[in-house]
């Protein structure tokens, strides 16, 4: 059993948006078993594949002492547990000493650094960590390859994750992959309030929340959100929109259906995810899909569609370009030539029971909608298609009921691109995910009948291999220069002023809005003064790393502020010191050598990430 508590000792570290006055933390634990570390790390690529293999690195050595080997893995399972939540961390804290307690054999006192606060709430970290090392110490001794043991596992998180900490998790599952890839790519970023994030620095940055970005329209938003004003809105930008008809009652719907004919597609009009949607309707189900939708509509309202022909295609368009686009078929398998349709998904289930529950794909064993669908192919469960041939087992794709995406991207026809980009300027946005309903995705739109089913705000991003393989090219299309801004610091007594604002006016006069801060004063790029609330050097450098109008930051240090805050950024163009006398930012002194080489110390080693070599006075 372990206990954390505060550590009041403040350490100097300089990581990724480095949070103010972050605090280690201590917890004793006790080895009463001799806990396989190999098994514990066997459930951990269970629960989190992919940052697994992320982290290569962990540096995990049977040579260690039993005690630090065991601390670290308990770590790297918090880490993956804060994954679970989606907390954006993407490296386990690190172990700052871990020392066997006098007198007590098989008992330990480890100290670890705690993540930035900012992006996870002290508590819910030190709660993390509690559950960490109950559940590291069961996962050794527990066997990966058990069914039995997998349910038990996946429950554990369920009872002490995910439901006691169901609050912090937040909403849409875009973000956290975004950040995965914005950390891989040495992108720093920082959070905002309402689960958004600043990614980059000043005018290289741009801020985001899942797939958007701060320069979608709230009025595109809010016609997304809207199937009736989405159509209408297509309709007066000349793109092809669907037929349909907003009613309120059975009886309404049955005179929309006489005016439009069947079949009919039947979904309540203010909804998303394919949620109470219901295709193929004719005039004896009418009732019951109505009922359906409108049992689901919050504003118990429900569009009668004329049916469309054709399977909806995604393409997600990102500043008026294509991303990418995909075929999403319905929940289904893949023929191997050898194997009946039957043994195949029960291959598959099995497969995704190996899975937690929260990633799996949604597929089921052959039921009565499986049957159903398997009939309209000309199938049954004991038939065995050709190898490469795809089994639908459902009749659309929903994201309840799951999907399988194909990438057409490179066959999607240049008029259905172009109409998706129309699309999403039309709505004011810069990202969108535009539906496209249509036979053959590589003909244009106006050839086969083709329509835009929809327009999403905030599409998935991330959910799947196809979609998270263009993440990369998202972010680099979003931010420039890495996401980074010139960052130049000057240090030392009143010399440090001078010397920073005369580098200040030469970056200004070269065309770059520098802006110069310490702790006396702010100057943007025209001269004029800016008024801020903050008193702290780190607070200052971070907010003025959050205005998209800094082209670059010149840094004036003259006390030792960051020895106690930590260090603003991550990483620094220039350091330069200007030589004499620092002084202490809390005692108002100058401080005796001994504290000024430590503050150097601090600066030199900042320095060591800058692309040019730290010039001495």
């Amino acid at each position: 059993m372990a206990q954390t508590e505060s550590d009041d000792d403040l350490i100097i570290k300089s990581g990724q948006w480095t949070s103010l006055q972050k605090q280690d933390v201590s917890c004793t634990f006790s080895l009463a078993i001799n806990p396989n570390a190999d098994t514990a790390m066997d459930w951990l690529q269970i629960l989190d594949g992919p940052l697994s293999l992320e982290a290569r690195d962990l540096g995990i050595s049977v040579s260690r002492d039993d005690g630090r080997l065991w601390f670290e893995v308990v770590l790297r399972l918090s880490l993956a547990l804060m994954h679970v939540l989606r907390i954006p961390i993407f490296e386990a804290p690190m172990v700052r000493t871990v020392a066997a307690e006098p007198g007590k054999v098989g008992s330990w006192k480890a100290v670890c650094q705690r993540p930035d606060p900012a992006l996870v709430p002290p508590k819910v970290f030190e709660g993390v960590l509690k559950v960490a090392f109950k559940l590291a110490t069961w996962c050794s001794t527990a066997d990966p390859d058990s069914s039995e043991d997998r349910q038990r596992f996946f429950q554990f998180i369920r009872n002490d994750i995910r439901r006691p900490f169901a609050k912090v998790i937040p909403r849409g599952k875009s973000t956290i992959e975004v950040l995965r890839v914005a950390h891989r790519l040495n992108i720093p970023y920082l959070p905002l309030p309402g689960g958004a994030f600043q990614v980059g620095m000043g005018s290289a940055g741009c801020r985001i929340e899942r797939s958007t970005t701060d320069h979608d329209s709230a009025l595109g938003m809010r016609w997304t959100k809207n199937k009736t004003l989405t159509a209408q809105l297509l309709r007066k930008g000349g793109l092809p929109a669907p037929r349909h008809v907003a009613v309120k009652s059975v009886v309404q719907a049955k005179r929309a259906s006489a005016h439009l004919g069947f079949p009919l597609v039947v979904k309540p009009s203010d909804l998303e995810r394919g949620e109470g949607v219901t295709v193929d309707v004719q005039a004896d189900n009418l009732k019951a899909a109505f009922n359906r939708a409108v049992k689901r509509s919050p504003s118990k309202s429900v569009l009668i569609e004329q049916q469309v022909p054709g399977v909806c295609h995604r393409l997600f368009v990102l500043d008026g370009k294509l991303l990418y686009a995909v075929r999403r078929l319905p929940i289904g398998i893949y023929a191997n030539g050898q194997s009946t349709i039957k043994e195949l998904v029960n291959a598959e289930c099995q497969s995704q029971q190996r899975m937690p529950p929260w990633k799996r794909s949604g597929i089921r064993p052959l039921d009565d909608l499986a049957f159903q669908m398997l009939g309209r192919q000309g199938w049954t469960a004991d038939t065995i298609p050709e190898a490469g041939r795809f089994v639908a087992l459902r009749r659309i794709e929903t994201t309840a009921l799951g999907g399988v995406d194909e990438d057409v991207t490179s066959t999607t026809h240049s008029a259905n691109v172009r109409a998706a980009i129309e699309a999403t300027k039309l709505f004011g946005l810069q990202v969108a995910g535009v539906d496209i309903i249509s036979q053959d995705i590589s003909q244009p739109w106006n050839s086969n009948g083709a329509i835009i089913s929809e327009v999403n705000y905030a599409p998935l991003l991330g959910g799947g291999e196809i979609s998270r393989s263009y993440i990369p090219t998202f972010l680099k299309t979003l931010i420039r220069n890495e996401g980074r801004i010139p960052i130049h610091v000057h240090f030392g007594s009143s010399e440090a002023v001078v010397s920073a604002q005369e580098e200040w006016k030469g970056l200004v006069n070269s065309g770059l809005r520098a802006t110069f801060v310490c702790s006396q004063k702010v100057l943007m790029s025209d001269g004029v003064p800016y008024i801020m609330t903050l008193d702290s050097l780190y607070d200052r450098c971070r907010a003025l790393a959050l205005l998209s109008d800094v082209d670059a930051l010149v840094i004036a240090v003259q006390d030792d502020e960051f020895l106690q805050s930590g260090l603003p950024f991550d990483s620094v163009s220039m350091v330069h010191d200007t030589g004499g006398k620092l002084s202490s930012h809390q005692e108002k002194r100058l401080l005796v050598d001994k504290e000024a080489s430590n503050v150097r110390r601090v600066f030199n080693s900042w320095a060591r990430c800058a692309k040019t070599d730290v010039s001495e006075a």
